[in-house]
This record gives structure tokens, C-alpha cells and sequence, in this order.
């Protein structure tokens, strides 16, 4: 007897996925060049790049204008991760570099989707912002699918896996550290497997040092909080300070609304993952992006995948859905495209933050669904 096999909405979407990746990085390709770069594709070629300045003993940190427009900030494990597409010819590691992002947020999420109801929404949300992400080169795809994986071995009771996945994206932007307070709430489990955890972190903490050693490995980190701190004091971009300074007019620093955004996020943690482990994860994935006041509008496909998350978990009625859902289609995935007018997309997206607003909102909401779950109410979509 003949298994029958059926187009499923996960089948589509890697399809989809691919075929942006290919499609959009073409597109790169022919440009000659961007606003913001060298290239139209000049973050990948930092990422590129970085490899063989590592491998040269050089300080990736500086500033090689020659070759790309703006400076490598992340760590010297992620540039020795980038040694297979530093090797490629250029055309080809950007391709297989925006598919590998694609391909694997497609499979980190499938894993969430499985009982949602309006599946075909939650979809195209991320695929509406998967290609902004891929038309940016950036790595916050990759680094949502390692979150995503991370805590699926986490409720699968997979500390190793969990705490691999985790420590990977940790090693490529620094904030995905703030994951691993999730074990707090097993502390016999994490005191068992912490061994393995110390073991994965040194691991990666020095495998750079097989192509420049130890020494240039400490000036390399060095110089690397140097950078990040440098950051700090430039300004702030789409986040929740952004947001909340443009809609009342004040110049609060961004400092004072992550220490606050932590305090509230932290309280909702402790109220609510033990009965809402998926909703709590979903809030921590809109946190790192809201209260990161360096988030660019490539930094949001985290926080879009973690509104189609909370989306297959939460309450909510109908009008609420409907609400939540297309705020956040039009203003965070599509605010920033061609689809608006270059005046309007200005004033959406930079002037009024709406971009951000839209995940402001989710995440305020989610707040209150933590604290006061019985104002919401289950429903069925069928979409």
C-alpha cells in the first residue's frame, strides 16, 4: 500500500524561505552598491572578511575601509565559524549564507507550530520579515533558529542540547545569555548538568585560539568589549527607549528603561513559566530586540518569530487576534518596505517607531496575559 503524502504549511514555507534567500540574494548580487556600504551586501562581507583577518593576526575590530563600510562586532568564535564561507567565492557563500539562516528558522519553528490553529498567519509574518533580514545579510535569523532549538531541548529535558544552542547564539550577539535564566527554575537539573555547560562555554570560548593563540585571543576579546562598549553611547535606534522617547517627547536613556524593561520581565518569569513556559520564552525574545537600543529593522525577525510563537500558545478572543496580528503585519513587516511610500516608510518605522510599537504592544499585552490571564479567552482560527 502506497503512503500518501500531502503539501503540508511547513513544506511551503521552507520552499518559500529558499526560494527568497536565492532570489533576494541574486538581487544583492547586481547591485553595484547600497546607501549604507560598499556593496548591497556588505554585512555579509564583514562577516566574510572577518575570518581572514583573524587568521592574519590582524585586529578585527578596527576599521578595513578598503574592503567594507562598517566594523565586525561580534565575537572571534563567530569569525572562525565564517572559515567555510570565507573560502567560497563571494557570490556563492552570500547564497548559501542567506539560505542557511532561512532553512533554519523554517525548522526551529515547526516544532512551535504544531497546534496552532491559524498556522498560515503565524507563517506570514515570518516570511514577510525573513525578507528583510535577508535583503540586510544579517545573522538574526541564525540566531533565532539556535533560541528556538535551544529551548525546545530545554522542555525536552536536554540540558546539553539546550545549553549548546544557547551558548552558539550567546557566542554570536552576547544577549542570548539572558536565556539560561530559565534554569534557574531546575536547579537540581542545572547543578547535575553544569559540567557539560562549563565544558560547551570553554569550548567555544577558545576554539579561536587554534588559528591565532592565546595571546592575540585575549587582545581580540579585549578589544571586543571595547567595541561593544563604545556602542553603548551611540544612539538609540528601534527599541522600547526609541519608542517611548518619540511618543512622549523626552530623552530618557535607554539605560534606565532596560534596567526597568529587566526588572518586569524577570517578575513575569518568575509568575508565570512554570504554567506558561512558551508564552515567558516568546516575552524574552521581543525583550532582547525591544530593549536592545542598537535593534536595526534586520534585528526584528526575533521578535516577529516570537510574536508567531505566543500567537500558537496564547488566549486571546477574536477582535484581539485580528488586532495584534495586523498591527504587527503592517507596521513591523511591512512598514519598512516598498510597498509605502519612501516619506511615509521614514515616518513610520524611525520618526514615530512603529515598528518597534507593534512589538511594544505584544509584549505588553503578553505582560498582562501573564498577570491576568482570565481577561483572555481561547478561540479557534481557521486560517
Amino acid at each position: 500500500m502506497k503512503k500518501s503524502y500531502s503539501i503540508t504549511p511547513f513544506h511551503v514555507f521552507v520552499l518559500l524561505s529558499v526560494i527568497i534567500a536565492i532570489v533576494l540574494s541574486l538581487m544583492l548580487l547586481n547591485r553595484s552598491h547600497s546607501a549604507f556600504g560598499l556593496t548591497a551586501y556588505d554585512n555579509y562581507l564583514i562577516f566574510r572578511q572577518s575570518f581572514h583577518h583573524l587568521v592574519a593576526n590582524k585586529d578585527i575590530y578596527q576599521h578595513f575601509t578598503t574592503e567594507h563600510a562598517d566594523v565586525f562586532k561580534y565575537t572571534p568564535t563567530f569569525s572562525f565559524f565564517m572559515a567555510p564561507f570565507a573560502y567560497m567565492p563571494v557570490w556563492l557563500g552570500l547564497i548559501l549564507w542567506n539560505m542557511l539562516g532561512a532553512v533554519m528558522l523554517a525548522f526551529s519553528l515547526k516544532a512551535y507550530f504544531q497546534k496552532a490553529k491559524q498556522v498560515w498567519l503565524l507563517y506570514l509574518l515570518v516570511i514577510a520579515e525573513l525578507a528583510t533580514n535577508v535583503l540586510s545579510c544579517q545573522s538574526n535569523s541564525h540566531i533565532t533558529a539556535m533560541l528556538l532549538f535551544g529551548f525546545t531541548a530545554f522542555q525536552n529535558k536536554s540540558f546539553t542540547y539546550s545549553s549548546f544552542w544557547f551558548l552558539l547564539a550567546t557566542f554570536i550577539k552576547p544577549f542570548a545569555i539572558v536565556f539560561f535564566v530559565f534554569y534557574l527554575f531546575y536547579p537540581r537539573y542545572l547543578v547535575k548538568n553544569s559540567g557539560v555547560a562549563i565544558l560547551i562555554f570553554l569550548s567555544l570560548l577558545f576554539i579561536p585560539s587554534l588559528a591565532v593563540g592565546l595571546n592575540q585571543l585575549q587582545f581580540l576579546y579585549t578589544q571586543m568589549f571595547a567595541r561593544l562598549q563604545q556602542d553603548h553611547g551611540q544612539l538609540v535606534k528601534l527599541c522600547f527607549a526609541g519608542w517611548a522617547n518619540a511618543w512622549a517627547g523626552t530623552n530618557v536613556s535607554s539605560t534606565v528603561y532596560l534596567i526597568l524593561g529587566l526588572i518586569v520581565q524577570l517578575f513575569a518569569t518568575w509568575k508565570g513559566f512554570k504554567t506558561q513556559a512558551y508564552l515567558v520564552f516568546a516575552q524574552w525574545l521581543m525583550w532582547i530586540v525591544l530593549f536592545n537600543h542598537m535593534a536595526e529593522s534586520s534585528t526584528f525577525i526575533i521578535a516577529v518569530s516570537a510574536a508567531a510563537i505566543w500567537f500558537s500558545y496564547a488566549s486571546y478572543t477574536k477582535i484581539q487576534f485580528w488586532i495584534l496580528w495586523s498591527t504587527i503585519l503592517i507596521f513591523t513587516c511591512l512598514g519598512p518596505t516598498d510597498i509605502f511610500p519612501v516619506q511615509w516608510r521614514q515616518t513610520m518605522v524611525y520618526t514615530l517607531q512603529l515598528k518597534a510599537f507593534a512589538i511594544v504592544l505584544l509584549w505588553l499585552v503578553s505582560l498582562v496575559q501573564t498577570f491576568r490571564p482570565q481577561w483572555f479567552k481561547p478561540i479557534k482560527i481557521n486560517a
